[in-house]
């Protein structure tokens, strides 16, 4: 069943739920991989769940949501499903124990690709500007991030991810 359509998404309730309440998102363009989406589909697409997942804890009274993205599939969607302490799913695995070395790694090749995403992303989003040079305060977009400004960074996320953990602790 339809629930919304627009000309980047089409949200849907679940044929098979895992849960009352489990949507799916899904582009209009067939694409299997989020990285068949331009930057604006992609983020339509993200911001249309996040609707979505808000939607479920209004609508539903939610206590929580899990929301997957899910490339397997003939087409890519994002699942949103509504989570209360008493749903009786389990979304628990085993994590895996690996050496200083493979982890070292893993964060180094990884931390890489990443500049080269945000460079990329930079570039793609300037708009033809007047030939005035950027203040001097203002970093330009893409250009390397001083280690305060990093440290920052990291400080905003870790305590967005802490809020986000608390509420997950609270669903079994």
């Amino acid at each position: 069943m339809t629930l919304y359509e627009d000309a980047f998404v089409v949200v849907e309730l679940a044929s098979e739920p895992a849960a009352h309440g489990h949507v799916i998102v899904r582009p209009v363009k067939p694409a299997k991989h989020l990285a068949e989406l331009s930057a604006e589909e992609s983020a339509h697409l993200f911001t249309v769940a996040s609707y979505t997942a808000a939607i479920l804890f209004q609508g539903l009274q939610a206590e929580g949501t899990n929301i997957i993205c899910n490339e397997d599939e003939e087409q890519l969607a994002v699942h949103i499903i509504a989570r209360t302490s008493t749903d009786g799913l389990s979304f628990q695995w085993e994590p895996l124990t690996l050496d200083q070395g493979m982890m070292t790694e893993a964060m180094e090749r990884i931390k890489n690709q990443a500049y080269t995403i945000a460079v990329k992303s930079a570039s793609e989003q300037q708009k033809p500007s007047s030939d005035k040079p950027a203040p001097s305060s203002e970093q330009p977009k893409g250009a390397p991030v001083h280690a305060s400004e990093k440290e920052a960074r990291v400080r905003k996320a870790e305590e967005s991810e802490n809020q986000l953990i608390k509420q997950l602790l609270r669903i079994p």
